[in-house]
């Protein structure tokens, strides 16, 4: 089963790094101001991340381990672990 990328952001360079890795997907930019309550870098990617999945239709971060795979495997740091 092929799954559906939605780029939650408006960043051109997200756009263009997924488009170089000859990715589909849909980009729908998350329009909610980014004020983290956690402290550790690590958290704060996954809390922004899971505030994001939902204003854009994910209630409750569906599909969280997907997304952590696929972004720690971007920062070279894939421990093959799902989080979420």
């Amino acid at each position: 089963m092929r799954k559906k990328i939605i780029l939650a952001s408006a960043s051109p360079r997200r756009k263009e790094i997924l488009e170089q890795m000859g990715l589909s997907f849909t980009v729908i930019p998350a329009r909610g101001e980014e004020h983290p309550v956690c402290t550790r870098p690590a958290e704060v990617v996954k809390e922004l991340a899971l505030k994001k999945a939902e204003e854009v239709g994910f209630p409750g971060g569906t599909g969280t381990g997907d997304w952590f795979r696929y972004g720690s495997g971007l920062s070279g740091r894939n421990t093959g672990k799902t989080q979420g």
